[in-house]
């Protein structure tokens, strides 16, 4: 068996359609299709991001970070996985009144579950989602350097933006991309 590597890897592009079907009921919106298979077709970015953001807005608790986490994880695992950098895009989860320290701690469970049962490591990266712009951006570097300096949020190790990209001035975020590398 090969071996791989995933440097840029969504764990909400990776949910197993039945916990997408599962999360989705729990929180009472409709899914868009019949089978949860076909969640994951698409032929464009937009198309891509409308199921992108349903799967994020059913990811409501730390519970279900650590699921999602452990779950991607291992799967991967099972088809060669060792190492993997696991982008989450926080935005709407903080608009809708989650917390970036139980995000961060559902996901560090979920992964440090998955190293226990699969030979596999992982590191995670904040992704600012650039729809929300550059105050929301600079605020959730803000949030991941203070959960650091906690010794809450030792395995994120980069900050990402994700969403959209016509019409973005990647410069707006040059401010919080600074805060980074500080």
């Amino acid at each position: 068996m090969l071996f791989r590597s995933e440097l840029h890897c969504h764990v909400e592009g990776t949910v197993r359609p039945e916990t997408v079907v599962e999360l989705v009921r729990r929180s009472g919106r409709p899914l868009p299709v019949e089978d949860p298979r076909e969640l994951y077709r698409y032929d464009s970015l937009d198309s891509f991001l409308a199921i992108f953001w349903l799967v994020q807005e059913a990811i409501a608790t730390p519970d279900d970070w650590a699921r999602v986490a452990y779950e991607s994880l291992v799967d991967g695992a099972a088809h060669g996985l060792r190492y993997r950098e696991m982008f989450f895009t926080p935005a709407r989860h903080l608009a809708a009144g989650q917390r970036l320290d139980g995000i961060v701690a559902g996901l560090t469970r979920g992964i440090e579950a998955a190293e226990r049962d699969a030979p596999v490591r992982c590191f995670l990266v904040a992704a600012m989602d650039k729809a929300y712009g550059a105050a929301a951006g600079l605020e959730l570097v803000e949030e991941v350097v203070a959960l650091r300096r906690a010794g809450k949020a030792e395995r994120v190790i980069g900050i990402g933006a994700d969403s959209t990209e016509l019409g973005v001035d990647h410069r707006i975020f040059q401010p919080a991309y600074a805060l980074a590398a500080a």
